[in-house]
């Protein structure tokens, strides 16, 4: 749909280094990974307001958490980009922290507070490799 998109040009070009250059230095001055650690968590439920509302309130009790961490930046309660899968909604919130000590204190937090926990309705994942 962008054929004069900077992936598109590396990709044309067989540029593999200049694409992972690029793309580095874009990651870092964004402060994405892999230079800052990300958790996404995804929540799915049958009920479409339903699904919203837990992830609401989730994302407002991990907020709250959050104050204890004020360079851990929080995103959503966000639509998936495939946001119903098998007749279930999903919503994701995503976490990213400058390092793996902030985020993993973060999360033992919110498992300690009785927040998260990986399950049909819930899936947490640590540095994910893809966002869908």
């Amino acid at each position: 749909m962008q054929p004069d998109a900077e992936p598109i040009i590396f990709a044309a070009k067989h540029d593999y280094r200049g694409f992972a250059e690029r793309e580095l230095e874009f990651r870092r001055q964004s402060n994405l990974p892999p230079w800052t650690r990300m958790a996404r968590i995804v929540i799915r439920h049958k009920d479409h307001l339903k699904c919203y509302e837990v992830a609401q309130h989730l994302a407002t009790e991990l907020s709250a958490l959050g104050r204890s961490f004020p360079r851990i930046r929080q995103y959503g309660p966000m639509p998936c980009p495939i946001s119903r899968i098998a007749g279930f909604h999903r919503q994701a919130i995503e976490l990213i922290a400058p390092d793996a000590r902030q985020m993993q204190q973060l999360l033992t937090a919110a498992r300690n507070a009785r927040l998260l926990k990986s399950d049909s309705r819930m899936a947490i994942d640590v540095d994910p490799v893809a966002l869908l």
